[in-house]
């Protein structure tokens, strides 16, 4: 299944319940997130050029099917459930580690 989150990234859930979620907008940890001054007033326009431009890198995290966060299991050198600045590489390797994940 594929979801969209908020307009700023999206997630995927496999047969085995796993989701990954990618997000790369404004307020997620992702090069764009100190690059855009926001305000109130503001907030709907940078989002918009955050959608149009994307970002070059993304925030993931791994979540199982009983909403146990699975993060820490894919790379056990972060220590948070979500990891900030991810390759387009590192992302593919979450999404094929959680595919075959069977905990």
């Amino acid at each position: 299944m594929f979801n969209i989150n908020s307009g700023k990234g999206f997630s995927i859930t496999f047969n085995n319940g796993v989701r990954v979620s990618v997000q790369f907008g404004i307020g997620n940890y992702c090069t764009e997130y100190f690059t855009r001054k926001l305000t109130i007033d503001n907030w709907d326009e940078a989002s918009r050029k955050q959608a149009r431009d994307g970002s070059g890198d993304a925030e993931i995290a791994i979540i199982g099917a009983d909403d146990k966060w699975l993060t820490r299991e894919f790379d056990i050198h972060i220590d948070d459930d979500v990891v900030g600045y991810c390759s387009p590489f590192y992302v593919l390797k979450a999404l094929v580690w959680a595919e075959a994940y069977n905990g």
